[in-house]
């Protein structure tokens, strides 16, 4: 009785240690970033924490590939919503282009540690005058 259990134990044990390193199962890095390549909505670096002296000084967005590639994609709209940590309130701007308009570089001047900016409605339009939505995105401030 104990040898067909040890033995069922031992191909189930196999089954799994092949399927983990079997050259057919594995995915590339190459296969994934070719796969998951999608435009990004961007300020500064890029990063999604950034400093708060810097993004009060910030005039512009823009929109890039993840993995770094050539792109013609111009930023057309977005809207900008802060949520405010320390009294619990928001403020929204929609903004048409790149280039922030008076309202959001408003409410990216009263930016302080903790606050958080949330990025929807993203849309570019490429030179065939293609447009498409870009995933929205958060900030956190330091």
């Amino acid at each position: 009785m104990k040898r067909p259990l040890l033995f069922f134990i031992t191909v189930i044990i196999f089954g799994v240690l092949n399927a983990q390193v079997d050259p057919k199962n594995a995915v590339s890095d190459n296969n994934i970033t070719k796969s998951c390549k999608k435009l990004v909505f961007k300020m500064n670096n890029g990063m999604s924490r950034l400093p708060v002296v810097i993004v009060k000084g910030l005039t512009e967005a823009r929109v890039d590939f993840n993995d770094f590639s050539q792109n013609d994609y111009q930023l057309q709209e977005f809207t900008m919503t802060v949520l405010y940590q320390d009294n619990q309130t928001f403020k929204t701007s929609i903004n048409k282009g790149s280039s922030f308009n008076e309202q959001t570089k408003y409410i990216l001047g009263l930016l302080k540690p903790g606050d958080v900016i949330v990025v929807t409605g993203i849309t570019a339009i490429n030179s065939k005058r293609e447009i498409t939505y870009v995933e929205e995105r958060n900030f956190g401030v330091y």
